[in-house]
């Protein structure tokens, strides 16, 4: 696959929307896709697994706060950029980041005093879910028969 020229495989796979229905898109290509001027491109890359570390920090210097979230909850995204979204301006980008398995517990218990509700819900979720796991998961719910 000759990835030379990013732009003429994205063209060569029906243009920007078909191309990230492809499966597999070479990195060059994704580094391309990032840089459209379309929030929701750059949403989807954000999302993708082999999108480099780089692109993510690219994409989470975004205007827009759903881009900005997208980087925030993926799961391979570096965690010190994963720090740094948890300082975000915008709750639902702190959220995401509240949310992302891959946080550490360090940045979860600092979300816990987060300035937004929903923010210190989430990582209140988040550390009760890493609790019941490392117990060995959620109890057994014990179920009352009707009475006749």
């Amino acid at each position: 696959m000759n990835t030379k020229y990013p732009r003429i495989w994205i063209a060569a796979h029906g243009g920007v929307r078909k191309a990230l229905e492809v499966p597999g898109k070479p990195v060059e290509v994704l580094v391309v896709l990032a840089r459209v001027d379309d929030w929701q491109v750059q949403w989807t890359v954000a999302r993708l697994r082999d999108t480099p570390a780089d692109v993510l920090w690219e994409l989470a210097e975004s205007e827009n706060p759903a881009v900005r979230g997208a980087v925030a909850g993926n799961l391979w995204a570096p965690l010190e950029l994963l720090e740094k979204l948890a300082e975000d301006e915008d709750w639902t980008v702190r959220g995401c980041v509240a949310t992302n398995s891959s946080v550490s517990d360090a940045v979860l218990k600092k979300l816990l005093e987060d300035e937004a509700h929903s923010g210190r819900q989430w990582a209140k979720a988040g550390l009760t879910e890493r609790a019941i796991t490392k117990r060995g998961g959620w109890p057994e719910v014990q179920r009352r028969e009707p009475e006749a």
